[in-house]
């Protein structure tokens, strides 16, 4: 769907030509008639839909939450390490929050993010997010160990990392908007699988340093990463379309969007994927480990999840564009439900089950991260892409940090009625998203060949 056509007026350039007729003198001294005629609009916009530039902001984009989003997806590895290592004692519930705060930020983020890439583009989120980052990770490779100094982890992962990433989400999904139309779908996809990718080297490099050169060096080696990450972003993102004017934070949540049924039900959904998408990520490990799966299998299944929605978040936007994005959601919502009832709460127990699920639900929750966004692109001005996925991110927030702290409560006491209670609390998101998944399909269209 192309963004509506935006008239853009001079003060020297009138929206009208006027013609001025002067009638012959009359008995009645007849008045002079103007006639106007509208000018011809002008042409619409038009998207290059690939070409070098396009296709190298792609690449600038995902390189860039590879080294940052890709971290954050990582989190599950480091719970892991802060639970049995580092921060022993400390509530399941209190780690758990450190990692949806990351999520939290990174989306509530977006009510002023959204705003300010629509004025500025990338000229200063771009350079503010790479020292947040910068600020996130050497500072976190020097906290101190024990529950007592955990606050430590809580203010240099959860809130810088998240404030780092709620920039350079939207810088990497909104200028997509710039370059693509008709394959914006594809683009999104492309650009969200770099977070993958980096979910799935980031605990890789994690895991196998770790125990090798301490906690310290091997979060400043992920620093050094995510650095160089952002120097190829800086090469490559490019825009092209000319940006609004300024606002006032008052207005960043954009109000307007809510009066579009399609969008407020969007805005209800994604808060039930985002709670339940995280769970699976935080707790798997945890809970293989407590049935004793064998260790090869419990250390790689986040590093599988990953790998996994690599490549779901790709297919995704292709699909998405071919099928239609409200299309492609709601039977990957219902697919990552039933992988939660079934294949995750069966096979709990059991490493070649636990692989199996991994493989399934990375590929199925993963495509959703990016036909969220793309879905709320598809139905708003060109002009506002930036300010309402702002605004449908801030929504998200609420259910991101809800539902790993809901987890971590539920399973304070790790065994195995809880874990039971776990994998049904994230069974249960995914079927309240699902509902609302198909409600908002259904407000676009009610026939169901046609592509949404």
């Amino acid at each position: 769907m192309s963004s509506p056509m935006e008239k853009t007026l001079s003060d020297n350039s009138p929206s009208f030509v006027s013609t001025i007729v002067e009638a012959a003198p009359q008995k009645d001294e007849e008045k002079v008639v103007e006639v106007c005629e509208e000018e011809p609009l002008p042409p619409p916009l038009e998207f290059p839909d690939g070409g070098w530039e396009a296709w190298m902001t792609v690449f600038g984009s995902a390189t860039l939450l590879f080294g940052t989003f890709g971290v954050v997806s990582s989190y599950g590895v480091f719970q892991a390490y802060y639970e049995e290592t580092f921060s022993v004692g400390t509530s399941n519930s209190l780690i758990s929050f450190t990692g949806s705060l990351q999520f939290f930020i990174q989306q509530f983020g977006g009510l002023l993010v959204g705003p300010i890439w629509d004025t500025t583009g990338v000229k200063y989120l771009l350079p503010v997010s790479a020292a947040c980052t910068a600020l996130s990770l050497f500072t976190l490779s020097v906290c101190q160990p024990g529950k007592e100094h955990f606050w430590q982890v809580v203010l240099a992962q959860g809130v810088l990392m998240g404030t780092a990433t709620a920039m350079t989400f939207s810088i990497a999904l909104a200028v997509c908007s710039h370059w693509f139309a008709k394959h914006r779908g594809t683009a999104m996809g492309m650009v969200v699988s770099g977070s993958s990718l980096g979910g799935i080297v980031v605990p890789l490099i994690f895991e196998n340093l770790v125990h090798k050169i301490g906690f310290g060096w091997t979060v400043r080696t992920i620093g050094f990463i995510s650095m160089f990450c952002y120097a190829i972003a800086f090469f490559t993102i490019r825009t092209r379309l000319p940006f609004g004017k300024r606002r006032s934070l008052r207005k960043s949540i954009d109000w307007v969007a809510f009066k579009d049924p399609t969008f407020t039900l969007l805005s209800f959904c994604f808060p039930f994927v985002l709670a339940g998408f995280s769970i699976p990520y935080y707790f798997i490990q945890i809970f293989a480990g407590h049935y004793h799966v064998k260790s090869t299998i419990t250390d790689n299944l986040v590093t599988i999840m990953n790998a996994s929605a690599f490549v779901g978040r790709i297919l995704a936007g292709i699909v998405g564009d071919r099928v239609g994005k409200f299309n492609a959601t709601m039977p990957i919502t219902f697919l990552c439900c039933l992988l939660c009832y079934l294949n995750w709460l069966l096979g709990a127990s059991n490493g070649p089950a636990l692989v199996v699920f991994a493989v399934l639900y990375g590929a199925a929750s993963g495509s959703l991260i990016s036909l969220g966004p793309a879905s709320v692109a598809e139905i708003s001005p060109r002009d506002k892409v930036g300010a309402r996925i702002g605004t449908n991110l801030a929504c998200v927030s609420v259910g991101s940090v809800l539902g790993p702290v809901i987890a971590g409560a539920i399973a304070k006491e790790v065994n195995p009625k809880t874990i039971r209670g776990v994998i049904l609390f994230a069974g249960s998101l995914f079927a309240v998203a699902t509902v609302f998944s198909i409600a908002a399909r259904l407000s676009v269209s009610r026939k169901f060949r046609t592509k949404v």
